[in-house]
């Protein structure tokens, strides 16, 4: 009979070898499994927030009065090539706007004709590619002298039609 209850201690006694070899796993398993977690989390914040999103193409158009002095074109093309983000600065003459208006209108002559008269203020534009455009990095350059209005434009692309971006009291 005494042998056994020793048999049956002997069972129910842990193994420390087998319990050695466990433990040894359970820290790299641990850390195996918080890093696909954490991998997991970090693609779902990506992903909800947008961050995948493409960026776009902006073009901020500065139109200049009709009586601008060379001294404020300077100022103006200066202050939106010192825009962050800014790609080029192109200066359009009001005949190169005219030029260009004539040409979109080509397949409608009688429109054209009527166009013909008006004319095309010269401007300034100045590209961006971002996700987002931020309107507020261009209070500076709305107020100064010789801008009639700055406008905001997105782009078109295949799937998207371009667009004017409201930039509220900003500009």
């Amino acid at each position: 009979m005494s042998d056994s209850l020793d048999q049956d201690a002997d069972e129910s006694a842990p193994n420390p070898v087998a319990s050695s070899a466990r433990r040894r796993w359970v820290l790299p398993v641990s850390v195996v499994s918080a890093f696909l977690v954490g991998a997991a989390a970090a693609t779902a914040v990506i992903v909800l927030t947008g961050r995948l999103e493409p960026a776009h193409r902006f073009t901020v158009m500065a139109i200049l009065e009709e009586n601008v002095t060379a001294e404020q074109k300077a100022a103006v093309q200066s202050a939106l090539s010192a825009l962050d983000g800014v790609e080029e600065v192109v200066f359009e003459s009001s005949e190169d706007a005219q030029r260009k208006m004539q040409d979109g209108l080509r397949g409608d002559p009688a429109l054209a004709q009527q166009v013909s008269t008006i004319t095309m203020p010269a401007s300034y534009q100045a590209d961006f590619h971002e996700r987002v455009f931020d309107c507020g990095r261009l209070t500076p350059v709305a107020h100064l002298l010789g801008i009639r209005e700055v406008t905001v434009h997105q782009r078109p692309t295949a799937d998207r039609p371009g667009a004017r971006i409201a930039c509220g009291n900003l500009l």
